[in-house]
């Protein structure tokens, strides 16, 4: 029991990066929970509900952008390999995204209907920079985990927390509690969050 409890302290490799990772992830979502107060009174519930509905569609984007390949980065043996799935996974969400428009373009009003956006059908647009967003993330993501940068990992689950947060508050007085200030907050938190990322 005694050794069981020395590997998973501090002192193993593995039980450092993990809780690196751990405490980062739980500080970005701390600095989101301690700016839900003032966030509630900048939107509504109808903006929230709106958001969460493209939200929702984001997240399954995630799955498609890329076509899994990123998860594949960590696991090259060498940086060509790994750089060219970066590479593959950029061009992907390209691709991806051009297809996306044009799926928009034709049937965006009928999507907006589905999701329930009303006259706000003009935000499904927000899922091209959104798809492009999680291609990049995924390709320098991979590219950081195949270096072993858990330093770089960490820092971007902090500045993404913080950013999006601020973008929340920020994008929400702007925009006088419009639901696109939610999407220009989640994308904004994801762009500045690429920052911390060594392509190098």
């Amino acid at each position: 029991m005694r050794s069981i409890l020395y590997r998973l302290s501090f002192t193993t490799r593995i039980a450092r990066r993990l809780t690196l990772m751990s405490l980062s992830t739980l500080v970005g979502q701390l600095m989101v929970i301690l700016v839900s107060p003032f966030v509630t009174r900048l939107y509504g519930p109808a903006s929230y509900g709106m958001f969460v509905a493209i939200a929702g569609v984001i997240n399954v984007i995630t799955i498609l952008v890329g076509a899994g390949y990123g998860a594949a980065i960590p696991l090259c043996k060498r940086d060509k390999d790994a750089s060219a799935l970066a590479w593959l996974v950029w061009i992907i969400t390209i691709s991806f995204s051009l297809t996306l428009a044009c799926v928009i373009a034709v049937g965006g009003s009928w999507i907006g209907n589905i999701l329930g956006l009303g006259e706000h059908t003009a935000l499904i647009w927000w899922l091209l920079p959104a798809s492009v967003v999680q291609g990049l993330f995924l390709g320098l993501d991979g590219w950081a985990m195949y270096q072993g940068s858990m330093r770089q990992l960490a820092w971007n689950k902090i500045v993404q927390g913080i950013s999006t947060a601020s973008g929340q508050v920020l994008f929400g007085l702007i925009s006088s509690g419009h639901p696109s200030g939610l999407l220009i907050a989640y994308i904004f938190g994801q762009l500045i969050g690429l920052l911390p990322y060594n392509t190098s």
